[in-house]
């Protein structure tokens, strides 16, 4: 990609997350000065501010941590933790602020953040979500190494995963219903599958595997299938067994030595052997039958067919289409989606923690990936109500640091009729600083090392030459 669009790129990243981030600060600063409440500060990003400019009494504020943004209001509680200190003159010239004004404050942010939701929601309703999925539940391919080797096999068509009905293999924002979100989701230590094979449904229970991705931590719960593909001929390269054989570009492979093929991987698996093939094709409605003699392409120990396959009719079975759900039905989807993801991150039975999360890195290359794509603008509003419920939900968790630890410590003043001490206050406020900030820290290291990993793996694929075969070459 050229390197000024990915530098632009980059940018418009960097103003949509802070855009929405300020429409959730813009709420506690509105709703402050609605109460009479006084703000000192309102700050974009963590740290000491690399700019500021104060305007009517308030300094505004770009932080050095590129990482979410405060309104600092002193009447609150205290997050000197994070904001830093407030001059001591000013904070003892204010009066205490009551208890409902700090939880309308309080509430304001989350409030601003599901406004901002559902107006992103009602320009999607418009123009349109991407609503990319598999609608194809057949197994494709089954790993040699996998926990579902000699239980699940290709051509079986999953009915149910963990008791709940199947529709999709997988599809965008959408985790119920769907094979891979019920096996990541999957509690317990083994995942029940309900699959028709042969026209009879089969119960099969399976292991899982959780593979290491070093200091990426642990990966989610696999299985090792993959589902079906309809492998479409795109390309022949000169010289290969495929145009030798008289293979040709728009064919489609059915079998191989009497076998139904259902993805490239089991085709891989096939040609490991090197022994000559048998592979019957769909071409113009009709079928027709090549003997293919393997041989390698220069310089490369493995036999292959030489063919490139089309992506887009290879996967038929993805549909890029676009959906128009009303607002109130986005914002629930989403909403059913956090809620059922906190249940998991927090029950003992799932392997989802706090470490599969995004951290803001993480959600910054959710939005660069997805300006990259066809319908980008849709895609970018999409994910902005996502992000925006999520953001407004885990903001009332009943957590200090978090919008909801402030509401929680105001409706104990409220009962108490006396406020929270400041010394328990401050210690709980301070830890949870130290745990947020540590957690932010993990979680960026590991959303740069999974961009990391992916950018160095995103090389040019080597280039497949084949030579004619030797008179004596298999």
């Amino acid at each position: 990609m050229d390197f000024i669009k990915v530098i632009l790129l980059i940018i418009l990243v960097i103003l949509i997350f802070n855009f929405v981030i300020f429409i959730h600060e813009l709420g506690h600063f509105l709703a402050a000065k609605w109460r009479g409440m006084h703000a000192d500060r309102f700050q974009i990003w963590f740290g000491k501010p690399i700019w500021k400019k104060k305007i009517g009494g308030v300094q505004y504020g770009l932080g050095w941590i590129p990482a979410g943004g405060f309104v600092s209001l002193p009447q609150m509680a205290s997050m000197e933790g994070i904001e830093g200190s407030v001059d001591d003159d000013e904070k003892s010239n204010l009066k205490p602020a009551k208890p409902i004004d700090k939880i309308i404050v309080a509430f304001a942010g989350p409030l601003f953040s599901f406004l901002l939701a559902i107006f992103a929601a009602c320009i999607v309703w418009v123009i349109g979500a991407p609503d990319d999925k598999m609608t194809s539940t057949t197994i494709g391919y089954v790993s040699e190494t996998s926990p579902a080797k000699g239980l699940l096999f290709p051509g079986d068509k999953i009915l149910e995963v963990e008791g709940d009905p199947v529709s999709y293999w997988r599809r965008s924002g959408v985790l119920s219903k769907t094979v891979t979100g019920n096996i990541v989701l999957s509690e317990g230590d083994t995942i029940e599958f309900k699959v028709l094979r042969d026209g009879k449904e089969v119960d099969v229970s399976t292991g899982f595997v959780l593979p290491d991705s070093g200091l990426l931590g642990r990966s989610y719960r696999m299985v090792g299938i993959a589902p079906e593909q309809q492998l479409f001929i795109a390309k022949t390269l000169d010289n290969s067994p495929a145009k030798l054989a008289g293979i040709l570009p728009g064919d489609r492979i059915l079998k191989v030595n009497g076998e139904k093929l259902y993805g490239a991987s089991q085709l891989q698996d096939v040609l490991k052997t090197g022994e000559p093939l048998v592979v019957e094709l769909l071409r113009e409605g009709k079928v027709v039958s090549k003997k293919v003699v393997l041989h390698k392409p220069r310089g490369i120990d493995s036999y292959a067919l030489g063919v490139e396959f089309d992506p887009t009719a290879s996967e038929l079975v993805v549909f890029n289409t676009l959906a128009y759900p009303n607002p109130v039905d986005q914002c629930k989807k989403h909403v059913g989606m956090m809620w059922k993801t906190i249940s998991k991150v927090i029950s003992p039975k799932t392997d989802i923690g706090v470490g599969h999360m995004n951290s803001f890195v993480g959600i910054a290359d959710n939005y660069y990936q997805m300006l990259t794509m066809d319908h980008a603008l849709n895609r970018i509003l999409w994910f902005t109500v996502l992000l925006n419920v999520n953001l407004a939900i885990l903001n009332l968790l009943p957590l200090p640091v978090l919008d909801g630890g402030h509401i929680t410590t105001s409706l104990i003043e409220i009962i108490m009729r006396r406020p929270v001490p400041m010394k328990i206050m401050l210690v709980l406020q301070n830890a949870f600083v130290l745990l947020l900030l540590g957690l932010m820290l993990m979680l960026a290291t590991k959303d740069f090392f999974t961009i990391g990993k992916r950018v160095g793996t995103n090389n040019e694929p080597q280039e497949i030459i084949f030579d004619l075969p030797k008179a004596n070459e298999n």
